[in-house]
């Protein structure tokens, strides 16, 4: 059944255009095994063709196999491939945000929550600039930093989750400045990752801070 300012579709859908308050959105509600297999894939390779405002996306991705990458739930999956996301909320999916072997992304002023994984994930990724984002009660991570270096965290939040801020894995010569985490298991997390700078980062209320 469609109704008016609605599109339905069981097969790829290529969206050209996007504007002002657009929910984006499974037809299911499981991203698990037997569940949906909803996903968004940006594609374009310039900065202007996928901005993203105001947005709001949710239960798209598939946990099953742990995901391929592009089917994560919104990904950005490639060298080459660029856009940005702002003040759009991405939830209840399997990883709100994922990002791979891309670079001169942004990501700002997003709610990401109630992700089966992660609520914005980066591997592999360099030159990325998330702030001001908001990430909580995802299952595990609210911020994931996987094998990627010389990228700019300011001012995001990551509460309620497994690790408010994690970084793994040879991701190096990061800049975190002014980020929250509290209310987590662990806070801001640190491991086999080199030369990253702290400034003014607050870390309190979890199981362990730093």
């Amino acid at each position: 059944t469609q109704t008016l300012g609605q599109t339905h579709s069981s097969s790829t859908a290529i969206v050209a255009s996007l504007t002002r308050n657009v929910l984006i959105r499974s037809s299911g509600t499981n991203v698990n095994s037997g569940g949906n297999s909803a996903y968004l894939e940006n594609l374009v390779t310039n900065t202007t063709s996928f901005n993203v405002s105001y947005g709001e996306f949710a239960y798209l991705g598939t946990a099953v196999g742990n995901c391929h990458g592009y089917d994560c739930g919104i990904s950005f999956y490639g060298a080459g491939v660029l856009g940005s996301i702002s003040s759009s909320t991405v939830r209840n999916g399997h990883i709100g945000i994922y990002l791979s072997n891309t670079s001169n992304i942004t990501l700002s002023a997003n709610n990401c929550y109630g992700n089966t994984a992660y609520g914005i994930h980066l591997n592999a990724c360099s030159n990325i600039t998330l702030s001001a984002n908001n990430s909580y009660a995802n299952t595990q991570h609210g911020i994931w930093i996987y094998s990627s270096s010389n990228n700019n965290l300011s001012a995001n939040n990551g509460y309620g989750n497994l690790t408010g801020i994690d970084l793994e894995s040879s991701s190096n010569n990061n800049i975190l400045t002014a980020n929250n985490t509290y209310g987590n298991t662990w806070g801001l997390y640190l491991n086999s990752s080199l030369n990253n700078t702290l400034n003014a980062n607050n870390s309190y209320g979890n199981a362990a801070g730093l």
